[in-house]
């Protein structure tokens, strides 16, 4: 009995194992100085091309996320997170940004998982940050929002800062930039956000449109729980630690 009960635990040990767990952690910062890994869904395609880059556009050190991006086929780089609910959870993001060329990208929390759906096409009902308008940022969520900084281009007064708040208790989502510039929108409580699972940079999805731009963010700081899948190491140490256990009972038991 004894054995059986050791064999059924090793099962569900490894198979928890190999499921993808959350790193316990409220906020998540990124400098970018090497390749995060992040998640890359149709970005290096024809035209489009954006992601990791060692390169400084955004007023950093070496290395950053962005390049060229256009508005079709849909396509973003992002970390994979524990799903937020937003009905019950406060969010901020933070860092630095420079773009140019038409409106082309959102930066911010998304639900991957609507995608097939069209949840994810312009404009958006499964998105929460802010999104670029020719060389502008507007606070940007469910079908609206502000304006909050201007020319942030690299011949003009770009790069700058962002900053982007969201109050579950109020409602309201608020982005400031380093220009001095504040819009807010209050969206309630909105069920359509209850399984934000992405935090990073997506296209402006309007299919059949190849409008393009290029835009660069460095040192972000976001709300979110990172999910990690652990080292198979981690999984053979359990099993054999596992195994010795019912080796050292069975002995026990003869």
């Amino acid at each position: 009995m004894v054995f059986r009960i050791l064999l059924g635990t090793l099962a569900v040990a490894v198979l928890f194992l190999g499921i993808s767990q959350s790193v316990d952690a409220a906020e998540i910062s990124e400098d970018f100085s090497s390749d995060p890994g992040w998640e890359g869904s149709g970005n290096h395609d024809g035209d489009q091309d954006f992601g990791w880059s060692n390169t400084n556009n955004a007023g950093g050190t070496a290395g950053e996320i962005g390049g060229d991006v256009i508005r079709t086929p849909l396509a973003w780089y992002a970390q994979e997170i524990t799903p937020i609910d937003v009905t019950t959870t406060s969010l901020h993001a933070s860092g630095s940004v420079i773009l140019s060329g038409s409106g082309n990208f959102l930066m911010g929390w998304f639900d991957s998982t609507s995608a097939a759906g069209g949840g994810l096409n312009w404009p958006p009902s499964n998105f929460l940050g802010f999104r670029s308008d020719d060389n502008s940022l507007y606070v940007y969520t469910d079908g609206g929002g502000g304006g909050f900084a201007s020319g942030v281009t690299s011949g003009g007064s770009g790069p700058t800062t962002f900053d982007v708040t969201f109050d579950h208790t109020t409602g309201e989502l608020t982005a400031t930039s380093g220009q001095g510039g504040s819009a807010s929108r209050n969206i309630g409580s909105p069920s359509n956000l209850g399984n934000l699972d992405r935090f990073g940079m997506l296209n402006l999805y309007i299919d059949g449109n190849d409008a393009g731009g290029t835009m660069f963010v460095d040192n972000v700081t976001f709300t979110g729980e990172a999910v990690s899948i652990p080292e198979p190491s981690s999984i053979v140490l359990l099993a054999c630690g596992c195994l010795a256990l019912i080796a050292g009972r069975r002995r026990k038991m003869r």
